[in-house]
């Protein structure tokens, strides 16, 4: 099976092979995950639904303890559960069931910063994971309740020009300017952030990056909330 090629049949020939409790390594749960993933990235509904089950049944039944034993590091087999739930998330949000998948990125965030701590990349990455859901599904006042306080750290423990410490500001200046009841200095916030990480990402990503169209499509748009509140009716 190729990279972003999904099977359906890949499945229950791993359920048959080793869906117990008794037998379940680590990396076979990591094999998984690998199944959500690519049935994510293939986005076939005939091919998500069933990937998504069994990765759910196999999280569900996975003993942590059982894995520790067999590997001596408790730590990896956690690694292996919040890297599979993560996979898992971005399958339900293939299927859109967002608020499966925004309670799943939840307890990736929580499971990371338990294991690694709030400044740790893992912990980091899953928090903006977390928030672009939370954005998603239009809960602005908690993404930027909670990224207010990340984003500092981001930029603190990875620096300034780290892809995940500038994707975190971001997501929280799209939770400003999306916002239907975003205040003028809200607004404000938003294209100043935005003008100091649009240089920043295009000089590390480079001009044709995804990311950087993105986020200078954000710029565009936080400019244009901006104009249409200061101009007088």
């Amino acid at each position: 099976m190729h990279a972003g090629e999904f099977r359906q049949d890949a499945v229950p020939a791993l359920e048959s092979k080793y869906y117990t409790p008794a037998n379940m390594s680590s990396t076979t749960f990591s094999a998984f995950g690998s199944v959500a993933a690519r049935a994510s990235a293939a986005r076939t509904t005939n091919a998500a639904p069933p990937a998504a089950a069994s990765v759910g049944r196999c999280i569900r039944s996975f003993d942590v303890g059982a894995c520790s034993r067999q590997s001596g590091r408790k730590s990896a087999c956690d690694e292996n559960v919040l890297a599979t739930q993560g996979n898992l998330a971005s399958t339900y949000n293939e299927l859109g069931r967002f608020e499966e998948a925004l309670q799943m990125k939840r307890d990736v965030y929580t499971g990371y910063l338990k294991l690694h701590g709030a400044d740790h990349r893992h912990t980091l990455t899953s928090a903006n994971n977390y928030a672009s859901s939370l954005l998603s599904l239009q809960h602005f006042a908690e993404v930027k309740s909670r990224l207010r306080r990340t984003v500092p750290v981001a930029r603190r423990a990875l620096g300034e020009s780290d892809y995940i410490a500038l994707t975190l500001r971001w997501t929280y200046t799209r939770a400003l300017y999306m916002d239907p009841g975003a205040t003028l200095d809200d607004l404000r916030e938003a294209v100043t952030t935005l003008e100091d990480v649009v240089p920043t990402a295009r000089r590390v990503l480079g001009s044709a990056h995804p990311t950087i169209i993105w986020i200078e499509r954000s710029l565009r748009e936080a400019r244009a909330a901006l104009r249409a509140r200061e101009t007088p009716p």
